[in-house]
């Protein structure tokens, strides 16, 4: 995280400065995720990173976030605020209308997708970021800026605001000179800057690519661990202690299946080293043919009884060695708060009970929770500021809820016969919302609503069609009868 003064942030002499204390943290961040992909030759490589760091992105980032606009109708309590604070809650003339335009801009932008990438940021290098623009055809978008690029900018004040961020990337110019290509985001400008080969330690800013800023609130969101910290960075060493163990094990066996063969009671024929016409001392070839053909024969004599024939070879106590990276494991996981999903797929456990083992893991990521949270409706800001503003609407953020769900196997059975116990209390809306099954709310609403239309009417025409029957009947009624009476 990086914290400066607004003013000391538009000043292009300090540009140079900016992007050296930025590249300080994106060079930390490359390291963590260089530890996730492995991309580095190593002699032993257990990539315990990737497996902690896509085990909590999928449970975390797995299902997109879930949106719903509240409506307040307790108007004692509107009246109270508003005569306290001079604040009008629940104005929304159509909270529905303001759903719907959420669930459009979200279908827009491929919410799963960007969330997910999002969360997979997070988890490797510590924090995530995405931009707010606008299109020519009135689309709002938002979009994922990489982590290894891009670093918020804080001020001073308590609590601390965002006041922008920057993003560093290289370029090939045409001179073949890697320039750094810096953007900086304000409330109220995007500004770009570039090195050049003469002078790398400072940038330029291009003028004619400045673009004004039109949002009520700086179009960057930034989610950033507080700690500085991965999901996987607290336990580097154990995975590299990890890792040493399997390397010395592997080095051992490598040793004994090329052990040296030990005889005594023998002496060779030839000595082992000669002399060349020059001096030099070599290996003796015949020594060389001659150990083949004792390594080579069916059986080997020694000349005495003291004699003996064995292969020197290393002593692998596997006990302790399991033992070791047994520990090690666990040390891991229970640091990182990772579940062992080798032990949950090797027994029956129920959905409750595989929920029970990410308890942990939800512990850890109750802060990342608050965190996304408070973005996410942040950016909402921005996005109804900017309606409201064009449209002449009076939509308010506030009335926003954001549900992040976690991504984990559920008893189906279970929650469709909790919703259905609540349909006496709860709207028929909110029990479809809380089905465990993928459908479309709205859609299904309106089918059920179709179906019951279609139903009345059907209902509607079979009486009219019974009470004709009836008339019918009870007119052939009465002529039979004012025949018999002629009769």
């Amino acid at each position: 995280m990086l914290q400066m003064n607004i003013n000391y942030l538009d000043d292009e002499k300090n540009v140079s400065t900016i992007v050296q204390k930025a590249k300080e943290i994106l060079q930390h961040r490359a390291e963590l995720y260089n530890r996730y992909r492995r991309k580095t030759v190593a002699e032993i490589k257990v990539p315990l990173e990737y497996y902690i760091a896509n085990i909590a992105t999928g449970y975390f980032g797995g299902k997109a976030p879930k949106y719903t606009v509240k409506q307040e109708r307790n108007e004692n309590k509107k009246e109270t605020i508003l005569r306290l604070f001079e604040k009008e809650v629940g104005k929304n003339a159509n909270a529905d209308e303001l759903k719907m335009i959420i669930d459009y801009i979200n279908d827009y932008n491929d919410l799963p997708a960007f969330f997910y990438e999002l969360i997979f940021d997070y988890m490797t290098t510590n924090a995530c970021y995405w931009i707010t623009y606008e299109t020519v055809d009135n689309d709002i978008v938002f979009a994922r800026v990489p982590s290894l690029q891009t670093v918020a900018i804080y001020d001073y004040s308590t609590p601390i605001q965002k006041i922008g961020g920057i993003r560093i990337w290289q370029e090939t110019d045409k001179d073949g000179f890697e320039a750094d290509m810096v953007e900086i985001i304000t409330a109220n400008s995007k500004r770009y800057y570039k090195n050049s080969k003469k002078a790398p330690k400072e940038y330029k800013e291009d003028i004619d690519a400045r673009e004004d800023v039109k949002w009520d609130l700086v179009p960057f969101n930034a989610v950033e661990n507080p700690d500085e910290l991965c999901i996987y960075e607290p336990v580097i060493t154990l995975i590299d202690a990890y890792e040493t163990v399997i390397k010395n094990n592997k080095h051992l066996f490598e040793y004994n299946d090329d052990a040296k063969l030990k005889i005594t009671g023998f002496k060779p024929s030839n000595p082992l080293m000669i002399q060349d016409e020059s001096g030099k001392w070599v290996k003796n070839p015949e020594r060389t043919k001659e150990d083949n053909l004792i390594l080579e024969a069916p059986t080997f004599y020694t000349p005495d009884n003291s004699g003996d024939i064995n292969w020197i070879t290393k002593d692998i106590n596997d006990t302790a060695s399991e033992n070791h990276k047994k520990t090690l494991i666990e040390l891991i996981l229970m640091i990182s708060m990772i579940p062992s999903v080798s032990d949950i797929s090797t027994k029956e456990k129920t959905a409750t009970e595989i929920e029970r083992s990410f308890f942990p893991l939800e512990q850890v990521l109750t802060r990342a929770d608050k965190l996304f949270k408070k973005e996410l409706l942040c950016m909402w800001e921005n996005i109804i500021a900017r309606i409201n503003l064009k449209k002449g609407t009076e939509y308010d953020f506030r009335e926003i809820q954001i549900e992040l769900e976690r991504n984990l196997p559920t008893d189906k059975d279970s929650m469709v016969d909790m919703a259905l116990k609540l349909r006496e209390v709860l709207s028929d809306e909110t029990v479809l919302n809380m089905l465990p099954l993928d459908i479309d709310v709205e859609s299904e609403l309106a089918k059920k609503e179709e179906e019951a239309d279609v139903n009345f009417q059907e209902n509607m025409e079979r009486i009219k069609n019974q009470s004709n029957n009836l008339q019918e009947d009870n007119k052939i009624v009465e002529e039979d009868a004012n025949v018999e009476a002629t009769e």
